[in-house]
């Protein structure tokens, strides 16, 4: 009768020139990894690591990103992707200051008002939009107010507003015309940097005769800027 080999497998074929039941797979085999094509658990070392390829039948271990971004294709990498913070019309971030302080001017020159924020873009592509909202009062020993504004980033003029006319009324007791303005700015900017960027309002007369003279924030008023970082 054919004798059995000693194994625990249950498959078995029989050789008919030995009259031996030979067990299927029996001979020298391994289990490692990569003597069976699979991946080692060890490739991968931290809390969101990925595994991915970097040629054809090739992986490597893609690190986690930090909080907030997004595993984007980029063929200049190794792997072919990396991570980054997501861009494409978002708000990537928003810088906004109140003032109530008043600042009085009564030149002609251009004086900052108190109006000021500053915002670093995380990429020079991305986009500022600027939101202002700002209270002021003209004075003058005429029936006529008269005074301009300008939006700037740093020394650059963005929107200059010129001097615009207000009509006001009689300040009770005096001879002086009382004109007062909630003012509001909106634009769009491309600073293109990466740099603290600073915007603010300045303010001025269009004429320091007959004691005209303009305050922002005036009586405590508050005036605000908003920055809103928008991702290209």
């Amino acid at each position: 009768m054919a004798t059995v080999g000693e194994t625990s497998r249950p498959g078995y074929v029989y050789d008919s020139a030995t009259d031996v039941w030979i067990p299927v797979g029996i001979g020298p085999h391994s289990h490692t990894p990569a003597a069976i094509g699979a991946i080692a658990s060890s490739l991968v070392t931290a809390k969101g690591d990925l595994i991915v390829a970097t040629s054809s039948g090739v992986v490597t271990n893609q690190a986690v990103g930090t909080d907030g971004q997004v595993l984007t294709a980029d063929s200049t990498q190794a792997d072919g992707v990396k991570w980054a913070t997501p861009v494409g019309g978002k708000v990537l971030q928003v810088v906004s200051a109140v003032t109530t302080t008043p600042v009085n001017i009564v030149s002609t020159t251009q004086t900052d008002t108190g109006i000021t924020a500053s915002i670093t873009p995380t990429a020079s592509s991305s986009r500022v939009l600027v939101i202002v909202s700002y209270n002021a009062s003209v004075d003058r020993e005429t029936v006529e107010s008269n005074a301009g504004a300008l939006l700037l980033r740093g020394a650059t003029t963005l929107m200059n507003y010129g001097t615009y006319k207000l009509i006001g009324t009689q300040v009770a007791g005096t001879s002086r015309i009382r004109a007062t303005v909630t003012g509001n700015i909106t634009y769009l900017d491309s600073p293109a940097t990466t740099s603290s960027t600073t915007y603010k309002v300045q303010g001025s007369v269009q004429n320091a005769a007959n004691g005209g003279d303009i305050t922002f924030q005036y009586d405590n008023a508050p005036s605000s800027i908003t920055l809103l970082e928008i991702g290209a």
